[in-house]
């Protein structure tokens, strides 16, 4: 079961990013599963959001995901138009997917 943590975008982002790895469970950006997932549960609507799924071999690039257009794509970490969503499990003795 996942619980939706901190929406966190532009130049707070440093700030609040690290309140949240000090949070217990620990927050982190929801693979490309668990994105589609928060889409389906009506969580996140509108915006591009990053996850944590690679999209390249090289670490270069991660898969964004759109939940209006319901579509992911690769993106360039350096790009600045994506929002973040944090999610944590609501068992804190779970490790997470993998």
């Amino acid at each position: 079961m996942h619980s939706v943590g901190i929406h966190v975008s532009g130049r707070r982002r440093s700030i609040r990013h690290r309140l949240v790895e000090k949070s217990h469970p620990p927050a982190r950006a929801p693979d490309i599963g668990e994105a589609k997932w928060i889409s389906r549960s009506n969580m996140i609507r509108t915006g591009v959001y990053w996850t944590a799924t690679k999209a390249d071999a090289f670490g270069d690039e991660r898969v964004t995901w759109n939940p209006r257009a319901w579509k992911m794509r690769a993106t360039g970490q350096r790009w600045r138009g994506g929002k973040v969503v944090c999610v944590r499990f609501a068992n804190p003795d779970d490790s997470g997917p993998g």
